[in-house]
């Protein structure tokens, strides 16, 4: 009975040790490309391009495409970018032009596929954000400028029209000869 417990400790601390090792190496050979691209992105309007950095971990030149994924799919507007070879043991950096639709920050999925549709990496996220607001707060300030500007070219108008006046000679109907 010891000995059966015994070799069930055995195998079971082999099973906790060498897992994390081999799911590692299980991820690699199923998944040969690794996104590195995360974080946040901002446009400064509604539109812009977000880089995409991945890395080919295979020892075969691999061809992807990559294309981002909104969450909402409905909030993002962009198309994939296609026929992207990457070398083995080599990075490779591409912009995907995006579009956001609608107000607040968009996470995205990076999704990397081959060329038939397999996936090849797990998904990355990107949070995508907007400016756009600076945009319209820009047309409320030009707006702003100009009826200011307005206002102030009718007042300087109005006193020259009335210092004008007081200059003018008041008309007589009689002459003195």
């Amino acid at each position: 009975m010891r000995i059966i417990r015994a070799l069930l400790s055995a195998v079971a601390l082999l099973v906790l040790v060498a897992a994390p090792a081999h799911a590692a190496s299980a991820v690699r050979t199923v998944y040969p490309i690794t996104v590195l691209s995360t974080g946040r992105i901002t446009f400064s309007g509604d539109s812009g391009g977000v880089p995409i950095t991945v890395e080919n971990i295979s020892d075969a030149p691999l061809t992807l495409t990559i294309e981002l994924v909104g969450f909402p799919a409905s909030r993002l507007d962009s198309e994939p970018v296609e026929n992207v070879v990457v070398d083995p043991q080599m990075r490779s950096s591409v912009e995907i032009d995006a579009r956001i639709i609608g107000d607040g920050p968009l996470d995205a999925s990076v999704r990397v596929t081959s060329p038939t549709g397999k996936r090849l990496a797990l998904p990355a996220t990107v949070t995508l954000a907007s400016a756009a607001y600076a945009r319209a707060a820009g047309w409320v300030v030009l707006v702003a400028f100009l009826a200011l500007a307005v206002f102030v070219v009718v007042g300087v108008t109005r006193r020259i029209r009335k210092a004008h006046a007081g200059r003018k000679p008041p008309t007589s109907g009689s002459m003195d000869t």
